[in-house]
């Protein structure tokens, strides 16, 4: 016996089993899990109480009846029955969002689906059918309770989740069923737009999702942005109508300005924009010349970009620090190089259908690679003469896997890197088996299997 510091006696040279110990961490991160589970639910409940009954009502009721006036009284009075020169056939319909619905809170970035439901691979399973078959994957996952039957809840699924096809999530939205155009108001209505040019509002809302090629769902997709940026901005344009047009026009101009091969017509210069605003757009309704400059040289020093269909692997490498993703597998790999084929022992970590490999296990904020387990596949390799127990990652589509290398901490999009194959070794038979089915499960492109009890 001994003293310490705070004169208690204790115990010098006292032994802790091993398992002891594992079993307590295991124990402590379960208790953290649920006390974060227990804090997001009342950030959850809390911001639902604030947002029914602790809203400015003033200024809400100010900019409802602004928009009311605008849109259904001023306009209708004082505008002529054709105010403008456009190919729609029909009149934009005002969308009737719900006043004071707080999208912010539906879902949060912070994998609270997942963790409610607490059934990762289930999840994993609903999203495959999404991306696969939207409509199916939304009914599928209605079914299985991952959230309820309701275009709100819908909405902020599509907005929040991660590992979605964004070109699914444009699809569903620009689907004509009343039910998807729901979802589509509530989607667009996540956004807030308020005191943003309608440039920067419209690079963040089609950066979400890949516009289908349809001309009508992209009507009703633009649609929906229209309605939403014009409530939240009533001041800045005439009417809905105005912004829909101007939206497209945006589009137009991109296309011109930074794709070579669609210059079908020349480059549209500032002028030919105004005048193909001037043709579409009432003198009355028509915006004020600083704004078209504006947009004009806006697109012009600034291409607008639409996503591709990869993982955001920078929002989940940042949940990663966080603590907040949910880890399917983790543990030490060999792996073999690229160029040079050697063989490095490397931590890896399956989450958020992406494969992570670091030097150490606990350099969580410095990823060596990053691999989306989309359009990869894995398979046993018993040929290897230099190890044991291998298994490698194959590409589905393409001649390599993609992957992303971090430069001083920072992730970037994912890149074509210069593997064909990803080859790793385990230490057994029995881990290669677990490794290709936590892989299997985390990936996109295979169903996971069931494991056996």
């Amino acid at each position: 016996m001994t003293l310490n510091g705070f004169g208690n006696e204790t115990v010098v040279g006292s032994y802790i089993p091993i398992d002891a110990i594992r079993r307590r961490k295991e124990q402590l991160k379960r208790e953290i899990q649920e006390i974060r589970e227990k804090v997001a639910q009342c950030e959850v409940e809390m911001s639902i109480i604030q947002s029914h009954n602790n809203i400015n009502r003033s200024n809400i009721d100010q900019k409802l009846e602004s928009f009311r006036t605008r849109f259904h009284g001023h306009s209708l009075t004082t505008e002529p029955k054709h105010a403008t020169k456009t190919s729609i056939t029909e009149p934009l319909k005002p969308m009737r969002y719900v006043c004071y619905f707080n999208v912010t809170v539906s879902l949060k970035k912070s994998r609270l689906l997942s963790r409610q439901h607490g059934n990762i691979k289930q999840l994993l399973i609903g999203k495959r059918q999404f991306n696969e078959n939207p409509k199916e994957g939304i009914r599928w996952l209605v079914e299985n309770n991952f959230f309820p039957n309701t275009p709100e809840h819908m909405a902020a699924f599509l907005f929040n989740e991660t590992g979605l096809s964004k070109r699914a999530i444009g699809d569903y939205l620009g689907e004509k069923d009343d039910s998807h155009v729901e979802v589509l108001k509530h989607y667009a209505h996540m956004f807030d737009f308020f005191s943003t040019d309608i440039v920067e509002a419209l690079r963040r809302y089609l950066y979400t999702f890949l516009l289908p090629g349809e001309a009508q769902k992209i009507d009703r997709i633009m649609e929906a942005f229209a309605q939403r940026y014009y409530e939240c901005n009533p001041d800045i344009y005439a009417n809905a109508e105005v912004c829909f047009i101007l939206s497209f026009a945006i589009i137009m101009l991109n296309t011109s300005l930074h794709n070579k091969s669609a210059r079908l017509g020349g480059l549209l210069t500032y002028e030919k924009f105004v005048n193909s605003l001037n043709e579409a757009i009432s003198r009355q309704n028509m915006p004020d010349s600083n704004l078209i400059k504006n947009i004009y040289d806006s697109i012009k020093n600034n291409e607008l970009k639409f996503p591709d269909d990869d993982i955001d692997l920078s929002d989940v490498s940042a949940r990663m620090k966080e603590g907040d993703s949910t880890i399917i597998k983790e543990g030490w790999l060999w792996k073999q190089g690229g160029r040079v084929r050697q063989w490095k022992r490397r931590w890896f970590v399956i989450t958020d259908g992406c494969l992570f490999y670091y030097e150490s296990r606990t350099e969580v904020d410095n990823p060596r690679g990053i691999i989306p387990l989309v359009d990869v596949g894995v398979r046993e390799i018993d040929d290897d003469r230099t190890k044991q127990f291998c298994f490698e990652l194959f590409p589905l589509a393409g001649e390599k896997v993609k992957t992303t290398k971090p430069t001083s901490g920072e992730t970037g999009k994912a890149t074509e890197g210069h593997h064909t194959v990803y080859r790793m070794s385990a230490s057994s038979e029995d881990e290669r088996k677990d490794w290709i089915r936590a892989l299997r499960i985390g990936s996109q492109n295979a169903l996971p299997k069931q494991r056996s009890s």
